[in-house]
């Protein structure tokens, strides 16, 4: 999972159901503790796994996402539509 899913300081990656990425992260999060990276944002889609995060101490209390949206690789994430999209505001900006 490591291998095809680490991006520079971005780790994105998921699984089919709650139990699944809850185990997928808690095993990352303890590979690269064990090799001196701290993975410190863990970002999802799911109150259901934000909460597991937070009772097994992965992630803060507030860090759910508040307005639904999220910047990964450069895309912009719509955590509550579960797409992903490219902003080009900036770009038709300076053309104009």
């Amino acid at each position: 999972m490591l291998n095809g899913s680490l991006y520079a300081d971005d780790l994105c990656h998921g699984a089919d159901d709650v139990e699944s990425t809850f185990n997928l992260s808690s095993d990352a999060v303890s590979i690269l503790c064990d090799e001196s990276f701290n993975l410190r944002k863990l970002h999802t889609n799911s109150k259901q796994l934000h909460d597991l995060w937070i009772q097994n101490g992965l992630c803060e209390e507030n860090s759910f996402e508040k307005d639904n949206k999220l910047k990964v690789l450069g895309l912009v994430w719509n955590l509550e539509k579960d797409m992903l999209r490219v902003d080009v505001t900036s770009l038709l900006e300076s053309f104009f």
